[in-house]
Parts: C-alpha cells; sequence; structure tokens
C-alpha cells in the first residue's frame, strides 16, 4: 500500500464517523509562543483540549494529518537521527480527537477496526499496552476487541500516562503495539524491547490534577490519539526500515545518484544517507512555513539542523552543495498533498544552497582541523577534548560547538562544556568591559496612592484629550514622577511603536509627558517635574483632577510610520516573496525601521520596487480599516500574525484596501494618502538570515528630499553643470585622480628603487655578508616593504634593518636576517625591531627571519638605529 493511499484512508476512515478533517497546522506555530515548531498532532487542538474554547466542530470531533519536528526530548535528540532505522527530525502524525464526545470504547474499537479491517496487519502480531491502574481500558481490549490477555501488557506512568504539565488535565494511555516476532526478543514486551513498535497512541484526558498531585475526575473527558504515520507505512510495505518506504525513496535514489554510493553499503554511508533524506524534510518543511536559518529560536535550531546534513555530505565524498538539490524530488512526493511546498520550491532552494555554501568553508576548514585534535586527543589515552580546543574551533573558525560535540561523540570522545561555558562567559565579560557605560541602577519606590476607582482606561484610540484624575504616582528621581491615571489617551510603548508624550494639566501645576510605558499592570506616564518635588504632591493630593493631552503633531507622524510600515511589510512580501516575516520594528515619529527575515542582500532594482509599491498605495489614498474581531476568524481571513507573540481571544484588525491585512494594536491613520511621502533610507544585515529598512515619511521624507537637492544644486554649482552632466564630470574626475595616482605611484616607486640601490652599494660587508641599517625616506609601511624587497633579491647574505618616520607621530621598524647569518651569528630579527620599538615606546615583533615594529617617539629614531647597528657590528666583530 502507498503512503498516498494510507494518509488518505485514515482521514476518510474518521470522517465517515463524524470527524471533521482539519488541515494540518503550520510547522512554525502561530500564537503559541510556548513552541519552536508544531510537535504533536494536538498541538492545535490545545485550547479546546484544555477547556479554554469550545469545540467549533459539530459534532465535536475531529481528525488530521499532522506535520511535526522534533529535535529534542526523551525520543528525539537531533543527534540520534540516522543511527536507526526510526528516528526523525520532522514526521506525520495522524490522529483522531474527541472533545467531550466519545470515549474509551469508541477510541479503541475504532482504532483496532482501522488497523485490522482497512490497513489489514495480522491481528495476531498485534499487542495492547496499558496504564496498571486502567481496568477500564485492559477490559475493553479483552472483552470487547477480544485480545488474549497475554497480549495486553500493564505500564507505569512513564509510559503509559499523559500529563501537559504540572497541573492540569491528564490521563492514562493505551497503545497499540505491532511485534516483528519473537526470534527477535523471545521474551520482550511492549515498550521495552525493540521487537515491537509503538503504532497508534492513545490518551484519554479524563483528570485534572491539582498541585497536590490529586487527581480529580474531569466532567467532560476527551480522546487525544496519535499515529506514526512514518512507522505504519513501513510495517505495511514489510519493512522495519523507513527509509526503505515509498516515503523516502525518491530522495534515496537521488542521493545515491549524486554520490555514486548505495543505502547499505556500510554503516556510515546508511546513516549519512538517512541524514540527509530526513533533514531535508525539516528544513524544507520551516522554510515553507516560513522558517529561516539564524543565530537564535528556531532559525538556529534549522540552522544546526542544516548544517549537521551539510557534514553528513562529506562522509558521502560530496563536497559541493547537495542538499539543495533533494528539494525537487521531495516536493514531487509530498507537494500535492502539502501544496505549500509547491508554493515555494524556489526560495527552499535558493535558502538550502545559500546556506550550504555559507557553511562550506568553515566545515572544510574546521573537519580537518577537528580530526588533529581528535588524533591528538587520542594518542595521548586521552577521551576529552579540551575547552580550550573546542573554544579555538568555535571564536577563531566560527566552528559550531554543537558539531564538535556531535563529532567528538561519533569517535568515543567527549568535549569538556563547562570549561567552554566559562571561556565563553569570560569573553563576554570582556565584550562587556570594552562597551559598557556606567549605569547606577535605582529601586523604583513604592506607588503612592492619591485616589481610589477604577484606572488604566486607555482610550488612545477614541481620543487625544481628556479629563482624568490621578490615580497614583511614584518619584523615579529628583525631577521625574511617574503618575496613573483614572483614564489616557496616551499610547504606551508595545509592539514596536513607541510611547506618547504630551502634557498633563491641573489647576496649580504643569508636567511634561515625556514617555510613556506600561509597567507591570499600570499605564504609567513618564514626567518631567518642575520646580520643587514636595509641593508638587501636595497640590496634586489638594486636586488630583486634571485635563491629559497628547502631543498631536508628535502622534501624527507615529501613525504615519506605522501605517507606511504595514506597507513596506506587504511591499516585501510581493517583491522578495511571502516568506518574509516581520522579526522587530521601531515606529518613531521622525522614522520607522523594520527588521525582517530574509537569507539574501535585496539589489537596488529590488529596493526601487519596494518604494514604489508602497508610493503607489499611498497616491491610492485608500481607507485604513480598523475591526475587532476573534484570532481564529481572523487568521482564516488572511490577517498575518507575528510569530511568537501570544494574542487574546479578541484582536485588532488593521486592513488596507485589498493590500495589507494584520494583526496590530498601534495607532494609525484613516487614510494612505495621509502618509505623504514615503522614502527608503538605507537596507543592511543585522545577522544571518535578518535585515534591516529605514524609511521616513511626510514631512521628514520631505526634508531629507529637499537636502539631496540642495546638495546636488551645490555640486553642479563646484562642477560647473547644468545636472545632466554630473555624473560624466564626476567620472572625467575620477579617471584623472586614477592617471595622477599612477604617475605618483611610478615615482614614488623609483624614488624608494634609487634610495635602495643607493644604499646596496654603500652596505657594509663583512666577509660575504652585507650589513644594510639605515633610516630611509619612506611615506609609508608599504614604501619599506618596497625598499625591503629590492634588497632582498639583492643580498643572497646579511643583515637589513630599515626604519622610517610618519608624519610627526609613527616610527616604523623592519627587519630582514638570511639563514646563514641566524644559525652561524645568532642573530633574531625579532629581537631587534624590540629593541628599537622600546627605545621609541613601541613595540612588535615576529620570526627570527623577518620581523617589524612600530614606535611613537619619533626623536629617539636615530637612538634606536644606531643601537641596533652597534649590537649587529659587535656580534659581526666578535
Amino acid at each position: 500500500m502507498r503512503s498516498e493511499q494510507v494518509r488518505k484512508l485514515f482521514l476518510e476512515f474518521f470522517r465517515e464517523r463524524g470527524h471533521t478533517v482539519v488541515p494540518s497546522a503550520q510547522i512554525v506555530p502561530i500564537n503559541d509562543p510556548t513552541l519552536l515548531f508544531s510537535n504533536a498532532g494536538m498541538n492545535q487542538f490545545k485550547d479546546i483540549l484544555i477547556g479554554k474554547n469550545a469545540s467549533p466542530y459539530n459534532p465535536p470531533r475531529a481528525t488530521s494529518a499532522q506535520k511535526c519536528i522534533r529535535v529534542s526530548g526523551k525520543h528525539n535528540d537531533l543527534e540520534e537521527v540516522g543511527r536507526d532505522a526510526c528516528h526523525h527530525t520532522f514526521f506525520e502524525m495522524l490522529g483522531n480527537w474527541s472533545f467531550g464526545d466519545y470515549f474509551k470504547v469508541e477510541a479503541i474499537k475504532w482504532a483496532w477496526e482501522l488497523i485490522t479491517e482497512i490497513y489489514k496487519l495480522p491481528k495476531e502480531n498485534l499487542w495492547a499496552a496499558v496504564h496498571k491502574n486502567d481496568d477500564e481500558s485492559a477490559k475493553i481490549w479483552e472483552k470487547e476487541i477480544g485480545l488474549p490477555s497475554e497480549r495486553i501488557v500493564s505500564c507505569g506512568d512513564k509510559d503509559n500516562f499523559w500529563d501537559m504539565a504540572d497541573t492540569g488535565p491528564c490521563g492514562p494511555t493505551t497503545e497499540i503495539h505491532f511485534d516483528w516476532g519473537e526470534e527477535i526478543d523471545p521474551n520482550g514486551l511492549p515498550n521495552s524491547s525493540k521487537r515491537f513498535v509503538e503504532v497508534w497512541n492513545i490518551v484519554f484526558m479524563q483528570y485534572f490534577r491539582e498541585k497536590s498531585g490529586k487527581l480529580h475526575p474531569l466532567p467532560a473527558k476527551n480522546v487525544d490519539t496519535g499515529l506514526g504515520f512514518e512507522r505504519l507505512v513501513a510495517i505495511l510495505q514489510g519493512t522495519d526500515d523507513n527509509y526503505k518506504t515509498d516515503i523516502f525513496r525518491p530522495l534515496m535514489d537521488m542521493i545515491s545518484e549524486i554520490s555514486g554510493f548505495e543505502y547499505d553499503e556500510n554503516e556510515d554511508i546508511t546513516m549519512a544517507f538517512r541524514v540527509l533524506a530526513d533533514h531535508i524534510r525539516a528544513i524544507s518543511f520551516a522554510i515553507a512555513d516560513g522558517a529561516l536559518p539564524g543565530n537564535t529560536g528556531r532559525g538556529y535550531v534549522l540552522r544546526r539542523i542544516l548544517r549537521r546534513a551539510s557534514r553528513f555530505s562529506r562522509i558521502l565524498g560530496v563536497h559541493d552543495p547537495m542538499l539543495y538539490k533533494l528539494v525537487t524530488p521531495l516536493v514531487d512526493k509530498m507537494g500535492d498533498v502539502y501544496t505549500e511546498l509547491k508554493d515555494r520550491v524556489d526560495l527552499i532552494a535558493r535558502v538550502v544552497k545559500s546556506e550550504e555554501e555559507r557553511f562550506s568553508k568553515t566545515l572544510d576548514f574546521g573537519l580537518e582541523l577537528f580530526e588533529k585534535i581528535a588524533k591528538r586527543v587520542k594518542s595521548t589515552q586521552q577521551t576529552t577534548i579540551s575547552s580550550e580546543d573546542a573554544f579555538k574551533l568555535y571564536d577563531t573558525y566560527g566552528f559550531p560547538l554543537d558539531l564538535t560535540s556531535l563529532m567528538a561523540e561519533e569517535k568515543g570522545l567527549t568535549v569538556d562544556l563547562l570549561g567552554f561555558d566559562k571561556l565563553m562567559s569570560q569573553q563576554r565579560k570582556r565584550a562587556r568591559t570594552a562597551t559598557e557605560f556606567d549605569i547606577t541602577h535605582q529601586k523604583k519606590e513604592e506607588w503612592l496612592r492619591i485616589t481610589s476607582g477604577s484606572e488604566n482606561k486607555s482610550l488612545c484610540y477614541e481620543s487625544e484629550s481628556e479629563m482624568a484624575e490621578i490615580r497614583c504616582l511614584r518619584a523615579l528621581s529628583d525631577d521625574k514622577i511617574e503618575v496613573v491615571l483614572s483614564q489616557t489617551p496616551f499610547y504606551a510603548e508595545s509592539g514596536g511603536q513607541v510611547g506618547d508624550t504630551g502634557k498633563i494639566i491641573g489647576d496649580t501645576f504643569e508636567l511634561d509627558v515625556i514617555d510613556t510605558q506600561f509597567e507591570g499592570i499600570h499605564i504609567a506616564h513618564i514626567c518631567k517635574v518642575k520646580g520643587n518635588m514636595g509641593n508638587l504632591f501636595t497640590a496634586i493630593k489638594l486636586n488630583p483632577e486634571v485635563k491629559v493631552s497628547i502631543d498631536h503633531k508628535r502622534r501624527e507622524g507615529i501613525r504615519r510610520n506605522h501605517t507606511a510600515t504595514h506597507l513596506l511589510h506587504k511591499a516585501l512580501r510581493e517583491i522578495l516573496g511571502d516568506h518574509i516575516h516581520q522579526a522587530g520594528s521601531l515606529v518613531a515619529t521622525n522614522r520607522l525601521r523594520f527588521d525582517y527575515t530574509h537569507f539574501d542582500s535585496p539589489d537596488t532594482e529590488q529596493l526601487n520596487k519596494i518604494e514604489k509599491f508602497v508610493n503607489d498605495i499611498v497616491m491610492q489614498n485608500l481607507p485604513v480599516d480598523i475591526t475587532i474581531s476573534s484570532f481564529d476568524e481572523a487568521i482564516s481571513q488572511g490577517a498575518i500574525a507575528l510569530f511568537g507573540e501570544k494574542y487574546g481571544e479578541k484582536v485588532r484588525v488593521v486592513t488596507v484596501g485589498d493590500y495589507s491585512i494584520e494583526l496590530c494594536a498601534g495607532t494609525h491613520l484613516d487614510y494612505t494618502g495621509q502618509i505623504g511621502l514615503f522614502v527608503l533610507l538605507h537596507e543592511e544585515s543585522i545577522g544571518s538570515g535578518m535585515r534591516r529598512i529605514e524609511a521616513l515619511t511626510g514631512e521628514e521624507a520631505y526634508k531629507y528630499f529637499n537636502s539631496i537637492k540642495n546638495r546636488f544644486q551645490q555640486l553642479e554649482q563646484k562642477l560647473h553643470s547644468t545636472g545632466d552632466d554630473v555624473l560624466e564630470k564626476i567620472e572625467k574626475m575620477e579617471n584623472q585622480i586614477t592617471e595622477l595616482r599612477k604617475i605618483t605611484d611610478q615615482i614614488s616607486n623609483k624614488r624608494i628603487k634609487n634610495e635602495a640601490e643607493l644604499l646596496l652599494n654603500n652596505a657594509t660587508l663583512f666577509n660575504d655578508s652585507k650589513i644594510i641599517v639605515s633610516i630611509i625616506d619612506a611615506k609609508n609601511k608599504e614604501e619599506i616593504q618596497a625598499a625591503m624587497k629590492f634588497l632582498e633579491n639583492k643580498i643572497e647574505s646579511g643583515v637589513i634593518f630599515l626604519s622610517a618616520a610618519f608624519g610627526n607621530e609613527k616610527v616604523a621598524f623592519m627587519c630582514r636576517i638570511s639563514g646563514d647569518i641566524i644559525d652561524n651569528k645568532g642573530l633574531n630579527a625579532g629581537d631587534l625591531v624590540k629593541l628599537a620599538a622600546k627605545i621609541t615606546g613601541g613595540g612588535g615583533g615576529g620570526r627570527p627571519d623577518f620581523a617589524q615594529a612600530g614606535g611613537k617617539d619619533i626623536s629617539k629614531i636615530n637612538q634606536a638605529v644606531n643601537t641596533v647597528r652597534k649590537k649587529i657590528e659587535n656580534i659581526f666583530i666578535n
């Protein structure tokens, strides 16, 4: 039975029994910051299962084929993948759920019916595992299903009890295991022997656990099941090796074609095949759902998977990028079921190839260096790679620690991780010492209650000025306080948008609000105090009623930049691809900054298109609509949510025409035309897979263009140009400068050569050796090097010591000694330049045959050179 049919039969079986077929959730979770990747079928149903949300399905049943990534945990450590035939980073989980509807009898009966009557697995090869206290499930297996009692195994909490956390819903589980035959392990049992493969896990959520550990029956009991797709397909296709199924066959064939090896040639080759075939699935599905390799979070995990796969390609003798070539056969196999693979096939291949190329240089050198280190460790009968060696690989050559650890483990070695952590801490401390400012931290005072009543009511969307009462306040410093109001039109900094500024005006006092921040549950207005703090507190207590007003002009700038940020986000996804995701932002009154995920640097043409795209929407003067809806409804309508953010049940949806729809709590314009003008200032990389754009809008954009116009007019005047020929005249000047530099270089080279020839002709002779110790008229270090190179080629045996002064501050020394002088006279070039440098207040050194140094005191250059000359002469005379 082909894998496509296995998946289809499962979903159809439960559809016929009243279950809604729910598409797989994204592998990069939305609205669940606790997860890097979806790792179980129940993830998208979690809020229903824990009772937070009601089931939207009628009847309350669901079934799904969920794409999952697991790279950590009891059975899913990354380094385990490839060692055996069943571990994976990416896999599909087939499942069915009951939300307070059917329970144990139906769940077990249907599982058995599907396994034995639809998939036709032989009943004599099937065993069941139950929790030791779940007599109800054991009886169902024996009485209802007819499974012999000797094939029903009772297990403890470790294997057959599920919980999500220390408190909350939990319950026993029952499992169906496939028996590969007693010849593998005559006395083996499920959950303890390789003879058995767990096929299906059925969780019965029937209890609620308190902090004390006590269990209470739940009023509404749920069923959560998970069937491993790859394992089931392997059994149905008669193999205990998942990688020999039709799921992996196209990938294995392509790996064989690229490498020239076959899957079963030897243990190392087999492991490499498995790693490559498995990892490209995880990488491709993650990228298709919006993740990109990076240095933090899921980006780091993805990069770790990709680099591990890239390393294993070397085991197959492939040093050029090859992972990206596996994308096409993967898409051909799975693209009809998961269409996002087809939609993003080019993007996936480009990202993977780019990462492979980037890592290749590091990997090749790192592998060579690691082998030397490992060989040295083993030769001394040790088993641990030192923290210094691991840190050198990491810090000097960019070799990841986890890769060093994995490779060490494969050679039976370990890495001194504690020592490595200490070295990393020392490095961070050095970095902080070099950059940190002296900041005195002051513990904030307790809030002083002024009035009672409701507080922190936000009116930032409805109003810019309101009457309010001061509820509480506290001093921050001699001239700053924080104020909490009954209600406020001020926006507190969040979501990348800066806090509002403005005024708080009472009968006898006035406060300048310089910022607005969230302080716990409070909207805190940070105010500048004029005059005596005690008098202010007294005035506020006498009459806490105030008029509060935001800075209207400043808020308008913020609104322009926030709406423009949404348009920029849309433009990036339109021009660069819908893999683009927001990774951070700053929405200020005078500018905007937008951080986004992308694997490459946009070219000038793309940046121009992005800028034009935004301005086109601005000129259309489209309405900016803001609505409130449920999170699920907003997402179903196509709204963009930020990865890693946690949203409430109700969300604010900002829509711009047919172009942009995003979840956002910020302040926005009414129409796009109010932006006025959008100009993209610059774009840059801020880390691997992360980029940043800064832009201006409105008046600030106008000022920017006006300043450019003024500078261009000045340039026209300087060049005596009418504008059209400015570039032509600049290019002409550049060519003239280049020619002049060539001429000056020729003059300089001739001058240095003449001076070097003069030194050669006047060299001191000791037998067949020539000694030159001199100060030369060099303008820079390159001229000293040129003179040294000329003399080196003319002198077979001797000592050359040259010095020069640059400007009024720098002295340079350079020395070359031939090998025979080093051997016979014991002279050392490093010692000579150190001697000269010490006299002139500098330092340096080098090899015995060549060294260079610098000094600071030009007035002592003659003393330094004479001292070196005397030392050389004394050695030759004696």
